[in-house]
């Protein structure tokens, strides 16, 4: 082997060596996060979760019904309601209203949040998925995956306000300064943009 050839391998070595045992510049130690305790549901399938955070509750899609959980009450597990195939829940802020993206009858179900009774069904495009809440508008956006449109629903009037004809794929979105929603196109890996403003 030339002489050349050790001190090189050596000091390549002690290169990875040491990038291997120095952390990332923004890297977290995770070692203060731990399981504190489990809930148990029904069987099934789920999907969105999201927590109305004046009720402390937590909302669950679970097939066709919505999981409750009583955050403030020992985790006092109930089911409510009849979906086909839930996909969001969305607490209205400021009301006692929850939104249920219903995929495979191509609905969003409005339930009263106090007594669990459907308030309203709503027609929206083919397979909605993903949903959002702007409480300055109070308005909802669902993105309905297959038709690849946005429905912007009047929740104060329970009808669909508006539709913003994107492409399919919908799936996440969350809405940004000056009316714009960021949507997740899970089909095509890109972030896509509407101005949902009136």
């Amino acid at each position: 082997m030339p002489e050349f050839v050790l001190p090189r391998l050596l000091l390549a070595a002690a290169a990875v060596a040491i990038t291997a045992a120095t952390p990332a510049p923004h890297a977290k130690v995770m070692e203060h996060y731990k399981v504190t305790g489990q809930i148990a549901g029904p069987d099934g399938g789920w999907d969105y979760a999201s927590v109305d955070p004046a009720t402390r509750t937590l909302y669950v899609a679970h097939g066709d019904k919505v999981l409750a959980v009583d955050l403030a009450h020992d985790n006092k597990v109930r089911s409510f309601g009849r979906i086909a195939r839930g996909h969001a829940v969305v607490p209205i802020a400021g009301r006692p209203l929850l939104l249920v993206t219903s995929g495979q009858d191509d609905s969003v179900r409005l339930f009263d949040t106090r007594s669990d009774a459907q308030l309203a069904r709503i027609a929206v495009g083919a397979d909605p998925h993903g949903a959002t809440f702007n409480a300055a508008t109070g308005e909802a956006a669902v993105m309905d995956a297959r038709a690849g449109t946005v429905s912007v629903i009047d929740v104060a009037q329970h009808e669909v306000a508006r539709t913003i004809a994107l492409k399919p794929g919908l799936e996440f979105a969350q809405f940004g300064p000056h009316d714009t929603l960021f949507v997740n196109n899970e089909d095509e890996s890109l972030i896509e943009t509407a101005d949902v403003g009136k």
